[in-house]
């Protein structure tokens, strides 16, 4: 194998279509792409690695939808070792194959908003922006509005804007930090996750010296 959300499992495994007729009878737990996604939800990331795995060894006619289950699941990985800061390599470790899964999906799903999202996400992680930045516009040209890449451009905005500030350009500094606040509330629009992105709202108004508005967010 190929080195926001489990609620998108059940969708990504929907577009797998109906089984075979000599299939038809098999119980659930016989799908290899139900059983990681159950897995999956229970937190057993490796273990729904190892079916995946067994399912890309026997060449299913829809690969692509495993690697990008396989991206899924390694990226909750990543989230939940980043909780740990002495795991760092780890964490880069599985963004890299992330990124891996979420291109091997896309050559069979090329209009992936998922695929593509977890692409975005791996290259930021591991702090390439500009091409997180590229991939994240290509969502917003399929869907405008998207929440998930909105955060992400407000995110990208959000850290330029600081960097801009340590090099003492502040009115570069400013600019970006307003193009992140209308970055974060396009994605609160497009049902980003609230607290997250309220926080960010929150972030910015700091930075303006409005602490009202900063505690209001």
């Amino acid at each position: 194998m190929k080195a926001g959300n489990p609620g998108l499992l059940f969708l990504f495994l929907a577009c797998l279509g109906a089984p075979a007729p000599a299939q038809a009878s098999r119980p659930a737990a016989a799908d290899p792409g139900k059983k990681a996604e159950r897995l999956i939800r229970k937190g057993r990331i490796n273990d729904a690695l190892l079916v995946i795995q067994e399912a890309l060894s026997s060449s299913p006619k829809n690969p692509s939808l495993f690697h990008l289950l396989a991206a899924r699941a390694i990226y909750l990985r990543a989230q939940e070792t980043s909780k740990d800061p002495r795991l760092g390599r780890e964490v880069l470790e599985d963004l890299e194959m992330v990124e891996e899964e979420a291109r091997a999906a896309l050559e069979g799903m090329p209009r992936s908003r998922d695929a593509r999202m977890l692409l975005a996400q791996s290259l930021y992680g591991r702090g390439k922006v500009d091409e997180a930045e590229k991939e994240a516009a290509r969502i917003l040209e399929d869907r405008p509005g998207d929440g998930g890449a909105e955060y992400l451009m407000g995110e990208i905005c959000f850290l330029r804007a600081g960097n801009a500030a340590k090099e003492g350009n502040r009115g570069e500094a400013a600019r970006l930090r307003a193009a992140a606040g209308e970055h974060y509330r396009k994605a609160l629009k497009g049902g980003a996750g609230r607290a997250k992105t309220l926080r960010r709202l929150g972030d910015l108004a700091t930075y303006e010296g409005n602490m009202a508005k900063a505690l209001g967010f």
